[in-house]
């Protein structure tokens, strides 16, 4: 199962990319204003839309055989 999460633009940073690698505030900024990943603003504050992937034990599309 999927699930959206809202991430803060540093969170987004930390997470998905290794040191040294990090794009700046800005590039994510640019990024979220022509759409290429989703994001939202609320208020000043931008946020990155993640999916995070959770096991459900009921749904049998997860299991492996």
């Amino acid at each position: 199962m999927t699930v959206n999460q809202l991430m803060k633009i540093s969170e987004f940073q930390t997470v998905y990319f290794t040191s040294g690698s990090t794009p700046s505030r800005n590039t994510v900024l640019k990024w979220l204003r022509e759409g290429t990943i989703n994001g939202k603003k609320i208020g000043d504050l931008h946020y990155v839309v993640c999916l995070l992937y959770t096991s459900d034990a009921a749904d049998d599309s997860l299991r492996v055989d």
